[in-house]
């Protein structure tokens, strides 16, 4: 599949919904990247959406389950 450059909607994750959706989508793309080695994203977009999760799980720490993938 041919990397895309569409970076996640919006800049910042406001609810657990969106959170879910953005560490599924993570997950998803690391396993297929390290997987197959055909990424979903391209690098920075990856980057992008590690730094929104980071940045919502800083924001609210009781809301961050076990073994969030930015741990």
């Amino acid at each position: 599949m041919t990397p895309t450059t569409a970076a996640p909607a919006g800049s910042a994750l406001g609810s657990r919904d969106e959170a879910a959706d953005a560490i599924g989508a993570a997950i998803r793309a690391a396993a297929v990247h390290y997987g197959s080695g055909d990424p979903r994203l391209d690098d920075a977009s990856f980057d992008l959406l590690l730094s929104l999760i980071q940045a919502y799980e800083e924001r609210y720490p009781a809301r961050t389950g076990a073994g969030p993938p930015t741990g």
